[in-house]
C-alpha cells in the first residue's frame, strides 16, 4: 500500500467552460461551482493542466495572460502523440471510417481533441460545463474503456468524493 507521500498527484485538465465559469462572477451557480473545485485543486494540491486548445478558445473571449500569470496551471501543448490519441478516440466513438467530416463531428473536434490529451497524458479528470459533448463523450469512453479520464460537471454541485474513491469527505471548506 502506498504511503501518503508516495500517493500519485492527482490531476485535472480544465476545459474552456470552466475557465469561462471561474473568471465571471455573474454566471451565477456554476461560477460558484467552478470556484470550488479551484478552492479544493489547490488546497489538495491536484495539478490543474491547461491545454494550448482551451487556451485559444478561452482567449477568443478574454486574455489568457492573466489565467497563465497565476501559475496554478501547467501548460500542456497539444503534440503528435496528443493527435494521434484523439483520432483513435474519434474512431472509438463510432465511426466506421477514419475519414467522416460532416458538419456535426467538426464543431465537436476540439472536444475529442481535448480527451486524447487527457488520454495521452494520464490525467485523471477534466472538468467542464459541457455535458451535452464532451462530459457525454468523456462517460461514453469510460464506459467502454477507451479512456479512464473522468469529467467533473459543474453543472452539478460540488463533490469531493470524486478525488476520494467516491468516499464523501467531510471537509466542507473547500
Amino acid at each position: 500500500m502506498m504511503s501518503k507521500s508516495n500517493k500519485k498527484q492527482l490531476t485535472v485538465l480544465v476545459d474552456t467552460s470552466f475557465l469561462i465559469f471561474l473568471s465571471n462572477p455573474d454566471l451565477g451557480q456554476p461560477h460558484e461551482t467552478a470556484k470550488k473545485y479551484y478552492k479544493y485543486f489547490l488546497k489538495h494540491n491536484i495539478q490543474m493542466k491547461l491545454s494550448t486548445i482551451a487556451a485559444t478558445e478561452f482567449h477568443q473571449v478574454q486574455s489568457i495572460i492573466d489565467i497563465i500569470s497565476t501559475d496554478n496551471y501547467q501548460v500542456l501543448p497539444y503534440n503528435l502523440n496528443d493527435a494521434i490519441r484523439a483520432a483513435d478516440i474519434a474512431f472509438g466513438l463510432g465511426g466506421t471510417q477514419r475519414i467522416n467530416r460532416d458538419k456535426d463531428n467538426i464543431k465537436y473536434m476540439d472536444d475529442i481533441k481535448l480527451l486524447g490529451q487527457a488520454a495521452s497524458n494520464n490525467i485523471d479528470f477534466i472538468i467542464t460545463h459541457d455535458k451535452t459533448t464532451l462530459a457525454k463523450y468523456a462517460n461514453s469512453l469510460n464506459k467502454a474503456g477507451i479512456i479512464s479520464t473522468k469529467p467533473i460537471d459543474i453543472n452539478e454541485p460540488f463533490d469531493a468524493s470524486h478525488f476520494n474513491g467516491g468516499q464523501s469527505s467531510l471537509d466542507i471548506g473547500t
